[in-house]
């Protein structure tokens, strides 16, 4: 072994040889710098700048704000407490930000680095990175190669950058972009938002049976897949929520598709089982901040609320949205027992309604629940794409709606619905409880 190169109290300038050198900065802003060979660098107390050179180093900041690059070879990397700001250099390097608001980039090769405690800057650069920002509200950038991302706890901003990605956001809000390449998101606690190029037009966005979306890039062939639990996507034009109507199941004869994917001229079944094209599907964007919440916030029917597999997942709709129930057209708002069927609250700012136009005034299946179709009650003014639809039937067409009684209101929904209802509610609740237990 051999001897150690050792520092003062003062600001020192260490010089390593050829071999396998170690060195102790000691207190003070010390430059240590290891040269070639395998190396252990230690800056000790103070504002330190540390070289390790060619070789396979073991470098420790310290205390203080250090400034270190592992140069070349496969090094192990430690900031220690303070604001550092690290360079992998080549190789594949293991790297702990430490306490501190750190910035680190990997370098070129497959790194492991470890943000620590503090909003970190990381960038994992050239190589097959494990990128993990901790503690603290921070900023991952993957770079090129297939990387395994982790945001940790805080509001981070995550890029995959350029290769096939897995990012998992964590506890927290976090921005979340996949980049180029087939990425897999999910995004973990707190409301994520993952950004996507081009418009909403540009992708196509499909509701898988493992519990996430595969969200295409009509353009480019991309796919990114994401979990269930992201709350939004944000395109160029807009923002939707992806865990709302897209997404949502509506039967057709090849199977079920989320309804976002539906486009003019496919066809879907109506409850009866007939198959009937889509004439439109008219998109309309909604405000929590300005629009009254008993009209826009979005009403949770809970699976299992209106009978056995009905619906066969939460279906989330709007409140003026009728579904048949017991002979009746309900409006969805009309519905709400604070059980099994609730005003969702905890929707973005923003966010989008999908409504499917047939032919006819019609019944679709969404999530195995019968749901009517749009019919134009002078509203269609109000949807972002009716300009759409104007091109398409300059001329319009009158729809006839279906000749059931219909409730908007509760006080016009039967006594004896209600009740069945509750007793319902009380039964899939009684039901879960049993599971848990």
């Amino acid at each position: 072994m051999p001897s150690p190169i050792l520092g003062t109290s003062d600001d020192d300038v260490l010089d390593g040889t050829s071999g396998d050198d170690i060195i102790y900065g000691k207190a003070g802003d010390d430059t240590l710098t290891g040269g070639a060979g395998a190396d252990e660098l230690r800056g000790g107390r103070g504002d330190d700048t540390v070289s390790g050179g060619a070789g396979e180093d073991i470098i420790y900041g310290g205390d203080g704000d250090d400034s270190i690059d592992g140069g070349r070879g496969d090094d192990e990397i430690s900031g220690g407490t303070g604001d550092d700001t690290i360079d992998g250099g080549l190789g594949s390097d293991v790297i702990h930000g430490g306490a501190g608001d750190d910035t680190v980039d990997g370098g070129r090769g497959d790194d492991e680095i470890y943000g620590g405690t503090g909003d970190d800057r990381i960038s994992g650069g050239a190589g097959s990175d494990l990128l993990s920002g901790g503690a603290g509200d921070d900023t991952i950038d993957g770079g090129r190669g297939d990387d395994e991302i982790h945001g940790g706890a805080g509001d981070d901003r995550i890029d995959g950058g350029r290769g096939d990605d897995e990012i998992y956001g964590g506890a927290g809000d976090d921005v979340i972009t996949g980049g180029k390449g087939d990425d897999f998101i999910k995004g973990g606690a707190g409301e994520d938002t993952v950004v996507f190029a081009g418009n909403r037009d540009d992708y196509t966005i499909v509701a898988e049976s493992d519990g996430t979306f595969s969200i295409t890039n009509r353009i480019t062939g991309e796919t990114d897949t994401v979990d269930f639990d992201v709350e939004n996507a944000r395109f160029d034009d807009g923002t939707v929520t992806i865990c709302f109507m897209p997404g949502t199941m509506i039967r057709t004869p090849a199977g079920e598709a989320a309804v976002e994917t539906l486009q003019a001229g496919d066809l879907v079944l109506t409850r009866e089982g007939a198959a009937q094209p889509v004439r439109w599907i008219g998109r309309q964007t909604v405000s929590t901040r300005f629009g009254d919440p008993l009209r826009v916030l979005p009403i949770r029917i809970r699976a299992g609320a209106l009978g056995d597999n009905v619906p066969t997942r939460d279906l989330l709709i709007s409140p003026d949205h009728a579904i048949l129930v017991d002979g009746a057209l309900i409006h969805a708002g009309a519905l709400v027992n604070g059980t099994s069927i609730v005003r969702e609250r905890d929707v973005p700012e923003v966010f989008t309604y999908y409504h499917v136009e047939l032919d006819d005034h019609s019944l679709v299946l969404a999530e195995n629940t019968p749901a009517e179709t749009f019919v134009d009650n002078v509203e269609r003014l109000n949807f972002d794409n009716w300009d759409e639809y104007q091109a398409l039937y300059p001329e319009g067409k009158t729809i006839t709606e279906l000749p059931y009684p219909r409730a908007k209101a509760h006080r016009q929904v039967p006594v004896a619905l209600r009740v069945q209802l509750a007793a319902r509610a009380q039964a899939i609740g009684a039901a879960v409880e049993k599971a848990v237990a």
